[in-house]
């Protein structure tokens, strides 16, 4: 018996065309004699007899047509040829294997799983043994053993009073799944290292023409510039070391470069990071330390004027750069005050994008190490937030609160310094990198002398 179930393998695993007759044969006789054990038995007996010579039939008549067709089946049509062969084996094996009758009941298979039903609680050795006979099956049709799952107490109304369920893999659906990721892998690989502001053109006329209005706030990570249509409030989220302060150093050069003449840009760092020393004591657009309450209660002074009507915006679109937002949030020593300034804070977040009749508006620019609700004012305040980035290691806490991940969605995961991920309007999220600023010190020093030429916010 045992020679002639390993020359019946070897046929099924050597002859395409006998595995489908035997399976057919298989199929045909096991309706007519029936779903018992018996029936089983007696069609995998008739369907080794028969499929040689259905088979030697089939390959003459393809010799004569000198045709053979080749169709690859489906992912169901393997499994359904899985689940019959199988059952064939394992019904001989029972038949023939004391051991095995001793424990074993049954088996069914359930929603595309096999389930194995025992005559009392195994113990560990017999399952030991179970799995071992399962392996030594080899499987077929691109079906193979992974492992048996957690031994449970079932009423199924049998005469089982334990079972356990039997974990497969499909090889032919892992390995697909292990060449898509090793061709992700290969194509990040080829994703630059970093992408310096070089490559846009410093002229702000021609930047201006080049983009349209819009803002190439980030890169992908072959380095083309995509444009963003910034008419938004953003949050940067990233660890130290991330890249943050790199980031809001290349967006300060953008909006300096690309906002019009009645436009302000403000800058509010309570940290006072070395960053920002160019700013030191020169603008009147930036504020370290305590001095970032008093802009700010200026600022948000200036917006409630907008928003009331007392006086029109027009055109004029305010840029508000926080850096560490945290920081300043945890500055206020009181609750009363830090409440005061998350409703402030909350109010512009949701009323200032656009203000009067003309084209103006605010834009606050947050970072911070993590987006935690209670530094916007609660989740409300955090999803007018419309533009959404994470950067650098270690971010799939950040991500979580600050992303909506759908099934288009790039996965956000670790990514070096200057790199990360972005969402624009509920869009999916995508891979993206942040050119750098090559001459930083130059860069902000001219920045902040232009800046300490604009008109401020006139004190009361």
């Amino acid at each position: 018996m045992s020679i002639i179930i390993v020359i019946i393998l070897i046929m099924f695993i050597t002859f395409p065309d006998f595995r489908k007759n035997w399976i057919s044969s298989y199929q045909w006789i096991e309706k007519e004699l029936g779903n018992d054990l018996l029936g089983k038995v007696v069609a995998s007996l008739a369907a080794t007899t028969i499929a040689p010579v259905l088979t030697i039939i089939s390959s003459i008549q393809n010799q004569l047509v000198n045709k053979q067709e080749v169709s690859e089946p489906t992912s169901q049509e393997r499994y359904d040829s899985f689940v019959n062969w199988f059952n064939a084996v394992l019904s001989v094996d029972l038949n023939s294997d004391e051991d095995l009758k001793s424990i074993l009941a049954g088996w069914n298979w359930f929603n595309n799983g096999l389930v194995l039903h025992f005559k009392y609680r195994p113990k560990e050795n017999e399952l030991s043994d179970i799995a071992e006979r399962l392996q030594s099956y080899n499987m077929n049709f691109g079906w193979a053993f992974r492992n048996l799952g957690e031994l449970y107490l079932h009423n199924f109304g049998t005469t089982s009073n334990w079972s356990v369920p039997v974990l497969f893999i499909d090889k032919i659906v892992e390995n697909e799944a292990s060449r898509v990721a090793e061709l992700a892998r290969v194509e990040r690989e080829k994703e630059l290292e970093s992408l310096p502001i070089s490559l846009l053109n410093r002229n702000s006329e021609t930047l201006r023409e080049q983009t349209k209005g819009k803002y190439p706030l980030w890169a992908n990570r072959k380095g083309n510039h995509q444009l963003i249509d910034f008419k938004s409030h953003i949050v940067l989220v990233g660890s130290t070391g991330a890249g943050k302060t790199g980031t809001l150093a290349y967006w300060l050069w953008l909006i300096n470069s690309l906002k019009n003449e009645v436009d302000e840009l403000y800058i509010l760092d309570y940290k006072r990071g070395k960053d920002w020393a160019s700013f030191y004591g020169i603008s009147s657009h930036y504020a370290s330390a305590e001095d970032t309450k008093i802009l700010w209660e200026k600022l948000y002074q200036q917006f409630k004027s907008y928003q009331t009507g007392v006086e029109n915006i027009g055109d004029k679109v305010v840029y508000i750069i926080i850096d560490e937002l945290a920081s300043l949030v945890e500055s206020y020593t009181t609750k009363k005050e830090r409440d005061e300034f998350l409703r402030q804070f909350k109010d512009m977040l949701r009323l200032s994008r656009s203000l009067g009749t003309g084209k103006g508006g605010y834009r606050l620019i947050v970072g911070l190490q993590q987006a935690d609700s209670s530094y916007f004012g609660g989740t409300e305040g955090r999803g007018n937030l419309s533009i959404r980035v994470a950067l650098g290691g270690n971010i799939a806490e950040g991500a979580r609160m600050i992303f909506e991940i759908t099934d288009e969605s790039d996965k956000p995961e670790s990514s070096p310094v200057g790199k990360g991920f972005a969402q624009v309007y509920g869009q999916p999220v995508q891979r993206i990198m942040i050119p750098y600023v090559k001459d930083r010190e130059q860069v902000m020093e001219a920045i902040a002398r232009s800046m300490d030429n604009a008109e401020a916010i006139p004190d009361d």
